[in-house]
């Protein structure tokens, strides 16, 4: 298990997820895990029609539209309902996506879309949840990757390090690796210090900036492991919905990230 995530939002980690399992799918079958609510758009998969129940027949596969947190919605999760709501988005990787959260319970022991206005969901499990995903995540047989998106630091006062109850750091936690996404930007770096140490850096290098990869690293207590440069390509990508088709080469610096 591979997770991305950042100390400060806006910092591209839902971008750098995405082309991470891109990458990854090239070399093998890859889930990509959604915890922000972001990566149908950014890898340019079409808009469900998740909350008209008019589009809904009989025949509709009813796990059509639903996310994570429709799954974890039920009192009790069903494992092998997890699968039926991934989406493809290529041979080789799929993505679990966040969803936007049931207003009831449907046949598979998860929440059927809600009717009302589209919304993302909020990812808020339950201690027994979070391990019951875990342990089907890292029994999966396929590489996985998350973006756990944003990560709130701890108080001032706590030290670094110390427990948080919060899903997402569990996930963090029971990863193989974690990746910080950050700019050098003296604010991120702040944020990100009252965190756990990452495994490894991503740094998304802009112009003016007065810290270095170094002095991110120093900040950080990690290695930088890829430097992405400021990359207007990039935005074009995801605005055109071709990211997943056309990968920048700016985001393939993180194949060797991956690889290992």
């Amino acid at each position: 298990m591979l997770a991305f995530f950042t100390a400060k939002g806006g910092s591209g980690c839902s971008v750098v997820a995405s082309a991470a399992a891109l990458l990854s799918a090239r070399l093998g079958p890859t889930l990509l895990v959604e915890l922000g609510g972001d990566l149908p758009a950014v890898l340019g998969l079409a808009e469900r029609a998740d909350h008209a129940a008019s589009h809904r027949g009989p025949s509709d596969d009813r796990s059509d539209g639903l996310g994570l947190v429709d799954w974890l919605a039920a009192e009790s999760p069903l494992p092998d309902s997890l699968r039926r709501i991934e989406r493809s988005v290529s041979d080789t990787l799929s993505l679990l996506p966040l969803g936007i959260g049931p207003l009831g319970m449907g046949p598979l022991g998860i929440g059927p879309p809600g009717i009302g206005p589209p919304g993302i969901g909020v990812f808020d499990p339950r201690p027994d949840q979070v391990q019951l995903l875990i342990r089907l995540l890292r029994t999966d047989g396929r590489r996985v990757v998350l973006d756990v998106g944003h990560v709130p630091s701890q108080p001032a006062g706590r030290a670094r390090g110390a427990p948080q109850s919060s899903g997402r750091v569990s996930l963090l936690e029971a990863s193989d690796r974690t990746v910080l996404v950050t700019r050098a930007c003296y604010l991120a770096l702040r944020a990100a210090h009252r965190l756990t140490a990452p495994d490894q850096v991503v740094l998304i290098s802009e112009p003016g900036r007065a810290l270095s990869a170094a002095d991110v690293a120093a900040a950080v207590g990690s290695p930088v492991a890829a430097v992405l440069r400021w990359d207007p390509a990039i935005a074009r990508s995801v605005d055109a919905g071709v990211l997943r088709d056309h990968l920048p080469r700016s985001l393939r610096c993180l194949a060797d990230l991956v690889a290992r």
